[in-house]
Formats: C-alpha cells, sequence, structure tokens
C-alpha cells in the first residue's frame, strides 16, 4: 500500500508509511514498543502515543481504510465501524481473513453499521444483500485467484527474468478498473466470479504489456512487434490459454489431446521456475 502511495501520489515512501498504522495482539504498533516489535513492522513503528486496541486506535486515528488479515473473528465490531462511518461517508472496510468463520466482520454487518455508505471487500464469500430503500449490493471478494494466474500466465508468456512488487501493484490497478460505474455503484470492486476467465485473460494481456515495455519481459515467440494496446496482446494470450472444455469435448469424442499438450507442459514449466 506505502508502495502505491508513492507510486501514484507521489509521496515520499517515509510519508507513505506514515499514512499506514498497524494493530496487532498487543495494541497499535509504535515507537513506544521498539524493543518488541519483529523487523517487519519497524518502519510502521510512527511516533505516536500507545494505543491498547483496535476500536482506541480507530477513534484516535480516523482511518479511512480498514483491513483485517489477522484471523479474528469479530474484530470489525459495530462500535468500531460506526466510528469510521461518522468521520468519512464512504469507509472502506475490507475483512480479508478466511475462511468465514475468522472474517473480522460480515458485509451486512459492515453494511448495517454505516447505513450502507461502506465499500466492502473481503477474503470469503458473502451473499447479495437488500439494503433498507430497496438497494442491492453484492459484496465483492477480494480474491487472489484474479491476479496470481495472470501475473503466472504473463510471466510465462513473456519469459520474465524477475516479478517485482510493481508487476502486482500494475495488476492491482489494472483490476481495479475492469468494474463499471454501475458494477461498482452496487458494491462489485471487482468482474464476478463467474467471469474470472474473460478477467484473468485481460489482466494478463495487461501485464504482458507492462512486462515488455518495461524491460522485465521478452516479445513473446512468434510476435515480431508488439501491439499497440491491451487489446492487441489480448489476441497474443488468448492463443496461448489452455481450454479444458475442448480437451474435454476431445476426449469425449474418443480422441487423443495432442493440440493440448504443449500448454500443460509450459503450465508445469512455469510452475518450477516461479
Amino acid at each position: 500500500i506505502s508502495q502505491q502511495l508513492v507510486r501514484r501520489h507521489g509521496l515520499s515512501l517515509q510519508e507513505a508509511r506514515g499514512c499506514c498504522h498497524f494493530v496487532d495482539s498487543r495494541g497499535l504498533v509504535c515507537a513506544a514498543r521498539l524493543h518488541e516489535l519483529q523487523h517487519h513492522k519497524l518502519p510502521f513503528a510512527h511516533d505516536r502515543s500507545f494505543l491498547p486496541d483496535l476500536e482506541s486506535a480507530v477513534r484516535q486515528l480516523q482511518p479511512s481504510v480498514l483491513i483485517g488479515v489477522a484471523a479474528q473473528p469479530g474484530a470489525f465490531t459495530p462500535s468500531i465501524l460506526r466510528v469510521m462511518s461518522q468521520h468519512h461517508a464512504r469507509p472502506f472496510v475490507f475483512p480479508l481473513s478466511n475462511p468465514t468463520s475468522l472474517a473480522e466482520c460480515t458485509a451486512r454487518q459492515a453494511f448495517e453499521a454505516t447505513e450502507g455508505r461502506a465499500v466492502f471487500a473481503s477474503g470469503s464469500p458473502n451473499a447479495p444483500l437488500q439494503l433498507p430503500g430497496g438497494r442491492q449490493v453484492f459484496p465483492a471478494q477480494a480474491n487472489n485467484a484474479y491476479v496470481f494466474p495472470a501475473v503466472g500466465h504473463a510471466a510465462v508468456i513473456t519469459r520474465c527474468s524477475s516479478i517485482p512488487d510493481a508487476v502486482f501493484l500494475e495488476a492491482a490497478e489494472a483490476l481495479g478498473a475492469m468494474s463499471t460505474t454501475q458494477q461498482l455503484a452496487h458494491g462489485e470492486l471487482f468482474p464476478p466470479l463467474s467471469q474470472i476467465r474473460a478477467a484473468c485473460e485481460h489482466l494478463t494481456a495487461h501485464l504482458v504489456q507492462f512486462m515488455v515495455a518495461s524491460g522485465l519481459g521478452q516479445l513473446p515467440e512468434g510476435v515480431a512487434e508488439a501491439p499497440g494496446d491491451v487489446q492487441g496482446w489480448l489476441g497474443v494470450v488468448r492463443q496461448r490459454c489452455f481450454a479444458p472444455s475442448a480437451a474435454a469435448g476431445e476426449v469425449a469424442a474418443g480422441g487423443r489431446v495432442q493440440q493440448q499438450q504443449p500448454a500443460a507442459r509450459q503450465l508445469v514449466v512455469a510452475d518450477s521456475k516461479l
């Protein structure tokens, strides 16, 4: 998150880290706890007064975004969510812990506590909701199944030399841009999982373009000149996608799936390299 703030908003790394605060099992990560903190927490140990728990931290720091990754069910209490909504018109609430039984809150709890104003995404699926006034929302699921296949496939296609954080930042930004204004109004921050294949194809095309343009990767074999846009790269990607439905049809017809074998071998090689 701090790297994206640097990349997109021109902050220094120190300024960006200052926008991010962490609360662990002992309270707010801060400079007063330097002697006991693990090394990965030290860059975020800001010079602030110690706060003993999440609710006191939310009341004092007034964050606009709340992310849960500690598998502490119920950690995002209605009280905490109401405090956020008092300070922000659209509080971002992301209980990302899996499975559902360990989620920090449910979609219903988030929308009820914020009077329907939350921007919500969870690690586990939540059923569609009907809010007061008749508005229907489809809570987003922030699942790495969108990004990981696209990153891996793009790396294989371009023979990418490395996969730095910039690739994942590029992937996240491209994924976030896929939803229409209408979908966003109904809480759909990402394409529906029912459309994940098409979403991954477009995301792969975007990342192939980025890897080639940035020098991380090479032009794919058989491509003499880089297409001018993502739509052009999409054709390149689709030619290199494995189609299990086609393979199943050949098997059902008693045929042999010889045409699919190169793609299958490519996937195995990708796994061994990455």
